[in-house]
């Protein structure tokens, strides 16, 4: 049975969790707290979402995230996904890179 489309409402607070689909891909070092930090604030400042607050572990985040537009809040989580992956890509020489487990919760 397919799961219903999430509804989001304007002006909400919500807590996005995003998961790895494999442990310790974010070892906690100077160079990869910048490059989480970098892809929160590019994913931020390219969908006007408020950043609340944030907590980056070794294979998942929590996000509490405050949506002008409904959304930009999917565009969000699915642009900071993006850009980690990238980071990770380039930073590992791999041309291709499956980090994200499905859905964000």
């Amino acid at each position: 049975m397919p799961r219903l489309p999430r509804k989001y409402i304007a002006n909400t607070p919500y807590e996005v969790t995003i998961r790895t689909r494999f442990g310790l891909p974010f070892p906690p070092n100077a160079l990869m707290n910048l490059l989480l930090r970098s892809a929160t604030a590019r994913a931020q400042a390219n969908n006007g979402v408020a950043l609340c607050d944030f907590l980056w572990m070794t294979n998942h985040c929590h996000l509490i995230v405050l949506a002008q537009d409904p959304d930009s809040l999917q565009r969000f989580y699915g642009e900071v996904q993006k850009f980690m992956t990238e980071y990770l890509k380039v930073l590992l020489g791999l041309p291709a890179l499956s980090l994200w487990e499905g859905r964000p919760m």
